[in-house]
Order: C-alpha cells, then sequence, then structure tokens
C-alpha cells in the first residue's frame, strides 16, 4: 500500500508540479475512493478522517525522502555521460560503456541510504 501512495503522490507532482496542494488532493483521492467502495466495505466511512490522516503522514514522510533521493539521484545523473543516461543494474562483469549509466551500486546507494525508490530512480533516469 505504501508503495501504491507514493507512487501515486509522485504522479500527481510530476503532473500537477504543485506539491503545496496536495492536502486537498489527498482528502479528494480518499473521499472518492471511499465513497466508490463504502457499500462493499461499510466501514470506511467511519475510518475515512483516519485514512485520510494516514495518507497525509505518509506522504509528508516521503516528501522528506524525496527530496533528500532526488538531490542525490541529480548528483549521479550530472556526474554521468551527457548522453542518453541507462541503468546498468545487472551485476554483469563485462557490462560496458557505464559512463553514461547509473550502477546498481549508486541505485543500491540511492535505495538503501536515502529510501529512493528503485522504480523512481529508472523512470527518472529514462527521463533525462
Amino acid at each position: 500500500m505504501r508503495r501504491l501512495i507514493r507512487r501515486m503522490y509522485y504522479h500527481y507532482i510530476v503532473l500537477t508540479k504543485d506539491p503545496r496542494s496536495t492536502a486537498d488532493w489527498i482528502k479528494q483521492t480518499v473521499n472518492a475512493t471511499i465513497k466508490k467502495y463504502e457499500k462493499t466495505y461499510e466501514m470506511l466511512h467511519n475510518k475515512q478522517k483516519n485514512i485520510v490522516k494516514i495518507f497525509i503522514d505518509e506522504i509528508t514522510q516521503f516528501q522528506k525522502t524525496l527530496e533528500r533521493g532526488e538531490k542525490k539521484l541529480n548528483e549521479i545523473i550530472r556526474s554521468k555521460s551527457p548522453t542518453s543516461l541507462t541503468i546498468a543494474l545487472q551485476l554483469h562483469p563485462h557490462a560496458q560503456n557505464l559512463d553514461n549509466s547509473i550502477t546498481g551500486q549508486e541505485a543500491f546507494l540511492l535505495y538503501d541510504t536515502f529510501g529512493f525508490p528503485l522504480d523512481l530512480t529508472i523512470e527518472i533516469a529514462q527521463q533525462q
């Protein structure tokens, strides 16, 4: 669930480029989801405020993770060749052309040290 919430938030930020309206977006998203499923899951309506709080707490934490991780990822990207960037995640002894690749070691550092998800590392690198 955490991964889904984080992916939703990341794509929301990419599309809107406005993290300030996050709380309103969360409330609208949660309310719409609860409305859709409340007949099947009656307890959702009673727990709506708690669900919104959980979403806000998770996204607040993820905002910090994104800031730190994107900063480090941008440092890594700037250190690479200016040609198209790739991800060299396979641990292959004959991997070549790593001057324009984010290595598995760098991707792991982003995840392990900064909490930056691998799927976002790949997605951002592919956009470069």
